[in-house]
């Protein structure tokens, strides 16, 4: 949201700016105008063909920074179309943590149902052996061979 305030105080100063220089550039085009008129009058053909050209190309000039203030508009948009995006974004970043969060807290719940099934195996085969080892031992004293039916 910073961001795009940022930016809105930014698209507002440029505006500021482009503004103030179309009134300067509007007042120097009415000066020049004024100075043409003159220079017209006391000049000669020559003259004045190179002095029209300048004009013209001072107004060209003029109308293109007159039509960058006038794209205020596009701008605004193009702005505003930015913050919604960013919202969007914003929302689709709380909802990825959110989902995060939730899976998280599944891979805690399987760890644990994992450990406690762990702990329970090792229980397991500790009984499993330790059984196994007393009927190794009894079967010993009773004369039974049975030493390679019982290795695994």
């Amino acid at each position: 949201m910073r961001k795009a305030e940022r930016q809105i105080s930014r698209l507002v100063r440029d505006n500021e700016s482009l503004s103030s220089q179309l009134k300067a550039e509007a007042a120097l085009r009415e000066r020049l105008e004024g100075q043409v008129v003159r220079g017209l009058e006391n000049m000669g053909d020559d003259e004045a063909i190179e002095a029209v050209e300048a004009f013209e190309e001072k107004y060209k000039r003029l109308r293109e920074r007159y039509r960058a203030g006038s794209s205020r508009e596009a701008l605004e948009r193009e702005n505003q179309a930015l913050v919604v995006q960013l919202v969007n974004k914003q929302l689709e970043a709380a909802q990825l943590a959110e989902d995060q969060a939730m899976l998280r807290r599944e891979l805690y719940r399987v760890k644990e149902v994992n450990m406690k099934l762990a702990t329970k195996m090792t229980t397991l085969e500790a009984q499993a052996y330790s059984s196994r080892d007393s009927k190794k031992k009894g079967g010993k004293g009773a004369g039974n061979k049975s030493n390679g039916s019982d290795k695994e």
